[in-house]
C-alpha cells in the first residue's frame, strides 16, 4: 500500500506490503467543526454564572483584560478564538494579549502574525511575550506543597481578568496540556518550571494521567495562588487536520476538565496488537525540534513491541531546540549512568533525555529528519534520508512477517492496547 506522509514542506512516498501492514492509527476529523461565531455562541450558552457575557460585564466595569494565549510550539488556533471576541474586546480600553511562552525562545514575528491571524493589526501594540529568563519580571508568591516556588510573570500577577485561550491533547508526563499549562508553564520563572518538571520522572507522572499525577497536582496547586482573580477559560479540543472539534468555557479547572472527554475521543485509539515496526511522523507544529518532536515517539513507544523498530521521522525546522536534552544524551555512551545522573540532578529539559534514553534501550530508532548524520549518531540513533529507505531497512531486519504500524500525525494520537490499562 502507498502513503503520502507530510515531513515538512515536502512529501515522502512510502510502500508498505499489504502483508505487513496491520494498521493506520490517526486522530479522527470533527464533523462539525467550530467556527469563530459557533464559538462564541457556546461560550455564552453555559452556566449563567460562569460564562463569557458575566465575565465580560465584569472587564468593562474594570476597564482591562489580560488574554493569554499559547505560542507556536502548541497548534491551538488562538486565532480563531481572538477574531471571535475582537468585537468585545475593542469595547475594552485596556487590553493586553500575552503569549505563554513558558520556557521557550520568543517567537517570530512571522509566528506571531500566524498567532494573531486577522487580528494581528489591532492586538500587535498591546501584545506582551513572556520572558522565564527575565527573573526580575516576575513575583513570587509562595510555595507549594510539593516545595516549588511559584514565580509568576508580575503582568499576570497584576491583571485583575484574566482570559485564557487553550487546547487540550494528551501529553506524556502531565497527562493533558491546557488549562493551568497557561500559567505554569506559560507564564512561570525559569526555575519554577524547572522544579515542576522534576517530578515528570515520577511514575505517575505519565500520559493521560492526572490522578495522583505530582507534575498536574503541582500546576494546579500553584495556580490557587491567582484564584482571587477574574480568569474565564476557553478550552479547545482540535481533530486531525487542526480544526476545532469543540470548545469549552468557565474556570481555568472545569474548563479544562469538561475538555478531556472529547479530547480521549479524538486523540486516543484503541489498537488489537502492538508492532515489530511503527512509523511515526511528529507533525506541524510539533516538527519544529526535535525537542518538541520528542513527544511524537513517546506516543508511538505504546505501539512497538519490545525489541522492535521504531522509525521517528520529524523535519526538525528550527533544529534539535533546547539542547540541555541532548548535550546530556550525547555526552556518553553508559546509557545507565546517564539516567543515573539524571536522579541525582535534576535540570529542565532532561526529562527528554530520559526518555529518549528509555526509546534507545528498549528500541532500534531510526531517525528520519534534516539533522546531520554525525548528530544522529551522537544521540544514539541511526540517522535514515527517508521513511521507505527506514522501513526497507526496518524490514530487513525483522523479516518478511514483520508487523507494521503507521501513525502520520504521531504527536497527538495516542495508540491504546488493553495491556496499557
Amino acid at each position: 500500500m502507498r502513503f503520502d506522509i507530510e515531513f515538512g514542506k515536502k512529501t515522502m512516498v512510502v510502500e508498505i506490503p499489504d502483508g505487513n501492514l496491520i494498521g493506520v492509527v490517526e486522530p479522527d476529523c470533527a464533523p462539525n467543526p467550530f467556527t469563530a461565531a459557533k464559538i462564541l455562541g457556546e461560550m455564552t450558552e453555559t452556566n449563567p454564572d460562569t460564562n463569557l457575557e458575566t465575565f465580560i460585564e465584569k472587564v468593562r466595569g474594570q476597564d482591562e483584560v489580560f488574554v493569554i494565549i499559547n505560542d507556536a510550539n502548541r497548534p491551538t488556533p488562538s486565532y480563531i478564538v481572538l477574531e471571535a471576541l475582537l468585537p468585545i474586546l475593542s469595547t475594552v480600553k485596556n487590553v493586553t494579549v500575552s503569549i505563554a511562552t513558558g520556557s521557550h525562545k520568543a517567537p517570530s514575528e512571522d509566528e506571531i502574525v500566524s498567532l494573531l491571524g486577522k487580528s494581528y493589526s489591532e492586538l500587535r501594540s498591546c501584545l506582551h511575550i513572556h520572558d522565564a529568563a527575565d527573573e526580575e519580571a516576575h513575583i513570587y508568591l509562595g510555595n507549594t506543597s510539593r516545595g516549588t516556588p511559584v514565580h509568576f510573570d508580575s503582568v499576570v500577577c497584576n491583571a485583575s481578568n484574566i482570559l485564557v485561550i487553550g487546547s487540550v491533547e494528551p501529553h506524556y508526563f502531565a497527562g493533558y496540556t491546557g488549562g493551568r499549562k497557561a500559567f505554569l508553564p506559560g507564564h512561570a520563572v525559569y526555575r519554577t518550571i524547572e522544579d515542576n518538571h522534576s517530578f515528570s520522572l515520577r511514575e505517575k507522572a505519565s500520559l493521560l494521567n492526572l490522578d495522583g499525577n505530582p507534575v498536574h497536582l503541582d500546576m494546579v496547586e500553584a495556580c490557587e495562588y491567582l484564584a482571587h482573580k477574574n480568569i474565564y477559560s476557553i478550552q479547545l479540543v482540535l481533530d486531525c487536520i487542526g480544526n476545532i472539534a469543540g470548545a469549552f468555557g468557565g474556570s481555568l479547572g472545569s474548563s479544562f476538565e469538561a475538555a478531556i472527554p472529547l479530547c480521549r475521543k479524538y486523540f486516543v485509539k484503541e489498537i488489537q496488537e502492538k508492532a515489530d515496526i511503527v512509523i511515526t511522523v511528529a507533525e506541524y507544529p510539533m516538527d519544529i525540534s526535535l525537542y518538541q518532536s520528542q513527544k511524537t515517539m513517546e506516543n508511538a513507544k505504546l505501539a512497538l513491541k519490545k525489541g522492535g523498530i521504531l522509525i521517528f521521522a520529524s523535519a526538525t525546522r528550527k533544529g534539535i531546540g533546547n539542547t540541555t536534552f541532548s548535550d546530556l544524551l550525547s555526552s556518553s555512551d553508559d546509557l545507565q549512568g546517564i539516567l543515573d545522573l539524571i536522579e541525582r540532578k535534576y535540570v529542565l529539559g532532561y526529562q527528554k533525555t530520559a526518555k529518549f534514553v528509555e526509546a534507545i534501550q528498549r528500541y532500534l530508532v531510526l531517525l528520519v529528519t534534516t539533522l546531520a548524520d554525525s548528530v544522529v549518531r551522537e544521540l544514539h540513533m541511526k540517522p535514515v534520508s527517508t521513511i521507505q529507505e527506514a522501513l526497507d531497512l526496518a524490514l530487513s531486519i525483522k523479516g518478511r512477517g514483520a508487523k507494521v504500524l503507521v501513525m502520520p500525525k504521531g504527536s497527538a494520537l495516542v495508540p491504546w492496547v488493553e495491556v496499557n490499562e
